[in-house]
């Protein structure tokens, strides 16, 4: 049962995170004409070209739970940040709310933000049950979305 819960509980957190992204997606402008915001679509997409690129070869997935022959990955953009393809997808998508700002989008962005951090945690407590004392050195190197910030 516990399984069934898990399972249920990633496949709802990822269903409300496209949810988020798509009404963003929906609702305004996807590329900025504003060069700072387009500068912060771009570190957006460089960072997750740079975790993919990393990842290649990888059992990736969209759902916080680690694939079962999943490794640990600890280099290349993983040496500073836990999670790059999260913080891009909420940088992107802050551009896309800063592009056309409105209470609606603001609180898409906010839904995003707030199910990312429930993935990550579930992830985290995933990863740190697989990998044990490897995993919590890691966590203790790094940080979860930015440098020196989070």
């Amino acid at each position: 049962m516990k399984s069934f819960l898990q399972r249920l509980y990633s496949l709802t957190l990822v269903a409300l995170q496209l949810g988020a992204l798509i009404y963003l997606v929906l609702t305004g402008p996807l590329i900025a004409r504003d060069m700072p915001l387009f500068l912060l679509q771009l570190v957006g997409v460089l960072i997750a070209l740079a975790a993919l690129w990393r990842m290649s070869g990888t059992r990736w997935r969209i759902l916080p739970d680690p694939h079962p022959r999943g490794r640990l990955i600890t280099s290349g953009i993983y040496r500073r940040i836990r999670h790059p393809m999260y913080a891009s997808v909420l940088l992107i998508a802050a551009a896309w709310v800063m592009i056309l700002p409105q209470p609606d989008r603001a609180l898409a962005w906010l839904l995003l933000f707030l199910v990312l951090w429930l993935k990550m945690r579930m992830e985290e407590h995933l990863l740190e049950a697989k990998f044990g004392d490897k995993y919590r050195r890691y966590c203790n190197a790094t940080h979860r979305l930015l440098p020196s910030v989070m």
